[in-house]
């Protein structure tokens, strides 16, 4: 398995997507998770995870990340 440095090697590759850099991380077993913003299509989630595979070379899963919402 190769291990990535977030800020070095996967933050470039995220620039230019939707992609929230912030919780890009990689799991034990090499595989990077990504969050998108909703709303987001299954294309838009597509895109991504083929971008960074391409670039990488490791197996990606790409989530809708939740929203929260307050209320008063």
């Amino acid at each position: 398995m190769v291990k990535l440095d977030v800020t070095e090697d996967l933050v470039p590759v995220l620039n230019g997507t939707d992609a929230d850099v912030s919780a890009a991380h990689q799991a034990d077993d090499g595989t990077i998770h990504i969050g998108l913003h909703p709303p987001v299509t299954e294309a838009d989630l597509c895109v991504v995870a083929d971008h960074v595979s391409d670039q990488l070379d490791l197996p990606v899963v790409v989530e809708v990340k939740a929203v929260e919402a307050v209320t008063g």
